[in-house]
């Protein structure tokens, strides 16, 4: 059961705190992803797009690596926006609630693994109305903490995260990009129709290092007081080492949405 919650104008700084650990412990997305968005999209070569909460670039890559005319990232962290500029791409420093963008009529706008960090009421809105008509909406996340999908190390790891503040794509028993049906019905009201869902799947082993500097980057930990966030890491730690003989498994669902602008 989720209690508290770690509001959403803290995504726009905490992870900045640490960019080389975040980028090193987090895992890419699949490259199939990238060519059903492709497909869908009717080809991101040469396409407008904009991009939300870019972080440390993960996804930017994999989308510039596409020969997109135009990629513009919108990034809400200061350090991190300014590593994005310092490596050549078009970057707006702004909550995507108020960014004002280079260009207002994009082919493409995606957000990996950030939406949930803008305000509901206002995500899909604000991204129809820097699309085209019949441009394309595509939300992912990478879900590497889901219980009851054959997960041992995430179903032994729940009762030690019991009564952390979680963020807000946790919902009440899995992350919220699972809620099919309440996604499809809020890209519906704002604005857009044809909408797809997709999973992958990809299952790694991690050692106790890897799974604690994974965990590292979540905000459910990087919030805590230093103390209690040491206390944190260290149990993960110990579950891999105790449990799992030093070597846990890591199950990494990335759901994805599709949606054309009306």
């Amino acid at each position: 059961m989720i209690g508290a919650r770690i509001g959403r104008a803290i995504g726009g700084g905490i992870f900045g705190t640490d960019a080389a650990g975040y980028h090193g412990a987090r895992l890419d997305y699949p490259e199939a992803l990238f060519d059903r968005l492709d497909a869908y999209a009717g080809g991101l070569h040469g396409a407008s797009i904009f991009e939300v909460g870019a972080g440390t670039g993960i996804a930017t890559r994999a989308l510039g690596a596409r020969g997109p005319a135009r990629l513009t990232i919108i990034e809400p962290d200061p350090v991190l926006a300014a590593r994005l500029g310092a490596d050549g791409f078009e970057t707006v420093n702004a909550a995507f609630e108020s960014a004002e963008t280079p260009f207002t009529a994009y082919d493409v706008g995606v957000a990996a693994s950030s939406i949930h960090w803008v305000d509901p009421a206002l995500a899909h809105r604000r991204a129809r109305s820097l699309l085209r008509a019949g441009g394309t909406w595509a939300i992912w996340w990478n879900v590497y903490r889901a219980q009851g999908i054959g997960d041992a190390f995430a179903d032994a790891l729940l009762p030690r995260l019991a009564g952390l503040a979680m963020p807000p794509s946790e919902a009440a028993d899995r992350h919220y990009s699972f809620e099919e049906r309440a996604h499809r019905a809020a890209l519906a009201e704002s604005g857009f129709d044809g909408i797809e869902f997709h999973v992958w799947r990809r299952e790694r082993m991690l050692s106790a290092s890897e799974m604690r500097s994974l965990y590292d980057t979540f905000s459910f930990v990087r919030a805590l007081p230093a103390g209690e966030r040491l206390a944190t890491l260290d149990s993960i730690s110990d579950l891999v080492e105790s449990e799992f003989a030093g070597s846990a498994p890591n199950v990494v669902l990335t759901p994805l949405y599709l949606a054309r602008a009306r």
